[in-house]
């Protein structure tokens, strides 16, 4: 790898193309996780509280309805906007 500044280059022999796809990786990555994120805090979670019976008065069927119509969609928009995101690398 080429020096530059005293330290290694981490985009040395790529071009300029390359090095703008792998610039917009860690966006997607990150919008992807976020996604995942809120189907774990949003339907998984409430869902697995109420069939194992840990649920208390502060979580019941109307609240775990809530979440999972709340944070579904959200979830399901991130994950479109990381597709979105990872389509510029194809063009």
């Amino acid at each position: 790898m080429a020096e530059r500044g005293g330290g290694l280059s981490l985009w040395a022999g790529m071009t300029i193309d390359e090095i703008c796809k792998e610039r917009i990786k860690p966006s997607a990555t990150f919008l992807n996780t976020t996604a995942a994120g809120c189907v774990v805090a949003g339907i998984i979670t409430p869902m697995a509280t109420l069939l194992l019976g840990l649920a208390s008065a502060r979580v019941t069927v109307l609240g775990g309805t809530v979440l999972v119509c709340a944070l579904g969609p959200i979830s399901a928009g991130l994950h479109w906007l990381a597709r979105r995101v990872l389509r510029r690398i194809r063009q």
